[in-house]
């Protein structure tokens, strides 16, 4: 019997596999996101998880995570 090493997540409606004691940082910098990125609001289960704390923020298994991007228009 093989054992699955990843788990499963949803990123903005998209099912990923991700390694276990991935961090919020982890996740979006294999996303090629990172905190210098303007207009950004990332949650976690529909709850908003500020930058500071994306360092110390566990993902874990079936957890749903949206990266909402802010437009300017005119």
């Amino acid at each position: 019997m093989s054992m699955n090493k990843t788990m499963q997540i949803t990123v903005n409606g998209e099912t990923k596999e991700v390694n276990p004691g991935i961090t919020f940082t982890d996740l979006l910098t294999s996303l090629a996101i990172t905190s210098t990125d303007f207009g950004f609001a990332t949650l976690l289960n529909g709850e908003l998880i500020e930058k500071s704390s994306w360092d110390a923020q566990l993902i874990k298994p079936n957890d749903r995570i949206d990266l909402l991007r802010a437009f300017q228009g005119g």
